[in-house]
């Protein structure tokens, strides 16, 4: 039976040696940019991005005005050019993420990851590790994505299920507009992570537009692409059939309800959770699948160390 993994910034946070960062660092580094007049209407606290999102996106789907959409979308651009900063550059010798390539190591053939992280740190540990590939590892039948000759070799699902910076939604379109309606995911990979393959063919040119990259950001109202929802409910399946599950850097934040609805599809008994505050995620997982018993761990050294 499959191991299923879940994963959280804290876990991007320790592969890429404190590059990528964590929510409240992202608030922190936003901070400047959010005018002082939203600030103090909605609250702002670095620590909880959240909140504040959250508190603006009600705002705007109540009553939207030219000025709070314009913001949001600032926001929404600043957190992306944030990720694309911190994700793996085509220069990046992979040697220096020892410790994400330990972790690769120890997956086994048909194990799932669902991984709540937009950055492509470990689509990149997995793919040069010559044990995963894009079009099956990514399920990316999903994304209408073209059927290339790759296999998935060890079957290992990577599940993005908040997005990626490398997924872009694109629509059909004509002289006249712009049909979202029948927007589609399409997977862009750079050449730096997945050597020889471009996906530059599929965006743009005519009879489609690029809408731009999609990543769901951290609020209680979340809009999902229908093709996500797809990748989610792949989710359910595959947890229903796990014998295990590792939570390595999740925190089960409070605005993650999807989430919880998830895990709740779980049926096995062996959980292990790796992080600094493991003992509170351990009661958030018991309120979701109450007669739980998790092994804790304090960090990813320590857990990699005992298997």
């Amino acid at each position: 039976m499959p191991i299923c993994y879940l994963l959280g910034a804290g876990f991007s946070y320790a592969i890429s040696n404190k590059s990528i960062p964590l929510t409240k660092d992202l608030g922190e580094k936003l901070a400047p940019h959010v005018p002082e007049v939203l600030k103090d209407r909605y609250d702002y606290n670095p620590a909880h991005l959240e909140r504040f999102l959250t508190h603006l996106d009600l705002k705007i789907a109540a009553s939207p005005t030219g000025y709070e959409v314009a913001i949001r979308k600032e926001i929404q651009s600043f957190l992306l050019d944030e990720l694309s900063l911190s994700s793996i550059k085509e220069t990046d010798d992979l040697n220096l993420y020892d410790l994400g390539k330990k972790f690769v190591k120890k997956l086994k053939p048909f194990d799932v990851i669902l991984t709540l992280n937009y950055d492509c740190l470990l689509d990149a540990l997995l793919y040069k590790s010559g044990r995963w590939d894009y079009e099956k590892g990514y399920s990316a039948h999903i994304f209408n994505f073209p059927k290339i000759l790759t296999e998935n070799r060890d079957s290992i699902l990577l599940l993005k299920l908040h997005g990626s910076t490398n997924f872009w939604e694109h629509a059909v379109c004509t002289d006249r507009d712009i049909d979202w309606s029948q927007s589609e995911f399409i997977i862009e990979i750079k050449n730096g992570t997945f050597p020889f393959f471009y996906s530059h063919s599929q965006l743009g040119g005519s009879g489609s537009t690029r809408k731009g990259q999609y990543i769901i950001a951290p609020s209680y109202l979340k809009q999902f692409n229908s093709r996500l929802m797809r990748l989610w409910n792949l989710a359910m399946e595959k947890l229903r059939e796990a014998e295990k599950l590792v939570i390595i850097g999740c925190s089960l934040r409070n605005e993650d309800t999807e989430l919880s609805q998830l895990l709740m599809e779980f049926k096995g008994s062996v959980v292990d959770i790796i992080d600094p505050k493991n003992e509170d995620i351990k009661k958030r997982l018991q309120d979701i699948i109450p007669k739980i018993q998790p092994t804790l761990y304090q960090n990813l050294v320590e857990w990699l160390n005992s298997i």
